[in-house]
């Protein structure tokens, strides 16, 4: 839980952040469990704002590599074992 202000300093919010999108399986766990937690009718806007998305609509994605043992190169479209 982070507490931020809004409203030009006016008023509190307490936010649930997940963590930084660098720890990997942390990251994914956390996006899959705030996905499941919306209801499947919601909207999601996509594409700059210019598409929309009902959330049982989008893709789950599922990691080809696991997050150790591995070094991204070549400008970050590849990634090799150490």
């Amino acid at each position: 839980m982070i507490t931020t202000r809004t409203n030009r300093g006016m008023s509190v919010v307490k936010l649930d952040v997940c963590p930084s999108k660098t720890t990997g399986i942390l990251f994914q766990k956390c996006q899959t469990d705030s996905m499941a937690s919306l209801p499947q009718t919601t909207v999601l806007s996509t594409k700059r704002g210019t598409a929309t998305m009902r959330v049982s609509e989008y893709p789950k994605i599922e990691s080809k590599t696991p997050n150790w043992g591995f070094v991204t190169v070549a400008k970050g479209t590849e990634t090799r074992k150490l």
